[in-house]
């Protein structure tokens, strides 16, 4: 998604009825059994050096929680696992 397509979403949104004090959140995969799985935004910045031309979001806290991980790579190579949890 480009900066221009999120504006026009957002833009959208607010034409629907969504008012400014609504929070903005990320669907994550928590693996929580309540039916709210998302993740509240700690910031949303331009990025730097090779990010310079991306827009990063930081989400308040991990998207996917550990014990989730532990349990969605079982039977995975740990290969595969490090690489997907970015270690």
């Amino acid at each position: 998604m480009t900066l221009a397509e999120l504006k026009a979403e957002i833009d959208a949104l607010y034409h629907q009825g969504c008012r400014p004090e609504f929070e903005v959140q990320i669907s994550a995969m928590t693996g929580r059994l309540s039916n709210n799985s998302n993740i509240g935004i700690n910031s949303i910045g331009r990025g730097i050096d090779w990010d310079g031309n991306r827009i990063i979001i930081q989400p308040s806290e991990s998207l996917v929680e550990a014990e989730f991980a532990k349990r969605y790579f079982a039977g995975h190579r740990k290969d595969d696992q490090k690489v997907r949890l970015g270690r």
